[in-house]
């Protein structure tokens, strides 16, 4: 799961800057959205698709929905 950092974060295995985007499994990424959730937002970014169009649409799984 890719999170995007909103403020500073630190603690003493780890530091992230604002802006720096981070790919973790998914425990750990769920870990830092609940106990750091103002420093901390999924990238939606890396949850969207290329439609026939040329449109990028965003997967549901970012919202808790299941890819069909």
């Amino acid at each position: 799961m890719k999170i995007t950092c909103l403020r500073n974060y630190n603690s003493p295995a780890v530091s992230y800057k604002v802006g720096q985007s981070i790919d973790l499994d998914d425990t750990r990424a769920k870990f830092l959205l609940v106990n750091a959730s103002k420093s901390f937002e999924i990238d939606l970014t890396a949850m969207s698709t290329e439609t026939q169009t040329g449109l990028v649409a965003p997967d549901r799984r970012g919202r808790g929905g299941r890819k069909r």
